[in-house]
């Protein structure tokens, strides 16, 4: 599941690229909590996340392939350097908040 991987990775690489030029930071807060958007952490949970919808939809064939289809509207590759979608960055920024809310730390560092 390389191909999916560096997707994910490319993605989560550009949103705290993205993050950290508009806010100077990588820090997030939600309802009180900070945390740190970790790329490599956010990748994990954009991979999970894209094959854990794959399979509950009983998919078992070609995961990888049907995970990259879900996560490919998220890059623009039509501009040079590569950007993130309006719906990534509002996708992605629902995924931060629901891990500060229940203290996932799957896609950042959780601090209080």
């Amino acid at each position: 599941m390389e191909k999916l991987q560096q997707l994910a990775s490319t993605i989560a690489q550009i949103y705290v690229d993205g993050l950290k030029a508009e806010t100077g930071t990588t820090l997030v807060t939600y309802n009180g909590i900070t945390g740190e958007v970790i790329p490599e952490l956010l990748a994990a949970g954009l991979f999970d996340n894209a094959v854990s919808i794959v399979k509950s939809r009983g998919e078992s064939f070609d995961v990888e392939s049907k995970a990259c289809d879900l996560l490919l509207p998220y890059l623009n590759v039509f501009t040079k350097p590569y950007s993130i979608t309006e719906r990534c960055i509002c996708d992605i920024g629902k995924m931060v908040g629901f891990a500060l809310r229940d203290g996932d730390i799957r896609e950042l560092s959780t601090t209080h």
